[in-house]
């Protein structure tokens, strides 16, 4: 497992509730060049993506267009056959690699998050869903101050 800090600040759009972190998106899209990329290779159907955040999702599958239009012209790699989605997406389902976007940052909003039960934090079904998808490596994308103020994420 590998634990990558990211302390960008979560945000969220006037249209829409949900949050997102423009720091993981980049760091996500960092990992999935190094996985596509760099030796040894994954295939994108190896790889799958999961955030608690319809938004951050959004996000991510953009920058993981941005990658398809700058890198993928003369080689045969198929973006669109990496996963990315929240956790229910990935119930029963299974992938060599795991990246997970936790998106929360800032101690203020996760009182919100744990008041109305949102996010995957406080879950300890989405959190199980979450860890356990990974076949040989995750990778956790997030905060840990903020994390380990859950027991099963301080674990």
């Amino acid at each position: 497992m590998i634990f990558h800090r990211v302390d960008g600040r979560e945000e969220q759009e006037e249209s829409s509730p949900s949050w997102f972190n423009r720091l993981e998106v980049v760091e996500v899209k960092k990992y999935v060049e190094k996985l596509l990329f760099e030796h040894p290779r994954h295939a994108p159907e190896d790889i799958g993506i999961i955030s608690p955040y319809i938004l951050q999702v959004k996000k991510i599958k953009r920058a993981l267009r941005d990658i398809k239009d700058e890198r993928l012209e003369n080689i045969n790699v198929d973006i669109e056959d990496i996963t990315v989605g929240s956790v229910e997406k990935f119930q029963g389902n299974e992938r060599k690699v795991i990246i997970i976007s936790t998106v929360r940052s800032q101690p203020e909003q996760m009182k919100m998050d744990q008041k109305f039960n949102l996010g995957f934090v406080k879950s300890p079904k989405r959190f199980n869903v979450a860890i356990t998808r990974a076949k040989a490596l995750l990778i956790v994308i997030g905060n840990p101050i903020i994390l380990c103020t859950d027991d099963k994420w301080r674990r």
